[in-house]
């Protein structure tokens, strides 16, 4: 086990990896296997890991309410919490801000439309895969 914990030792100091840039962690949201978004910049909070949990935390909140009250024309798109935010009725799941559409290389608007599309997708996804009464068991 010393071996194996020195090799990576020596692997970590080599030149060559030392000069290799770290790449951008980036986290991703996603429900009823429809991504919604993708955590590029972990704004306030300690790790965009961090901040998709926060999230699944709201969505979860939304979900929980069951399918039949889950509407995916209550996403909407408003300005709020300096940028724009994508809700679910009077919840908030994310705000866009300036910086994560300059790493999507777009406007905050625009990025939040696409999550606010994505989020509907997912959810109609969501009702889908659970408003249906399950099959009978033979």
């Amino acid at each position: 086990m010393a071996a194996v914990l020195l090799s990576g030792l020596v692997l970590a100091g080599s030149p060559a990896l030392a000069q290799a840039p770290a790449p951008n962690p980036v986290a991703t949201v996603e429900l009823a296997e429809v991504i919604i978004l993708r955590v590029r910049d972990p704004g306030p909070w300690p790790s965009v890991y961090a901040r998709a949990e926060e999230i699944y935390r709201r969505l979860n909140e939304v979900v929980q309410q069951g399918p039949q009250q889950v509407a995916a024309q209550a996403v909407a798109v408003a300005p709020g919490g300096g940028g724009y935010v994508v809700s679910v009725g009077d919840r908030v799941i994310a705000t866009v801000t300036r910086q994560d559409a300059r790493l999507n290389g777009t406007t905050p608007q625009a990025l939040a439309r696409l999550w606010a599309a994505n989020l509907r997708s997912a959810l109609a996804s969501f009702v889908a895969l659970h408003a249906r009464p399950a099959p009978p068991v033979l």
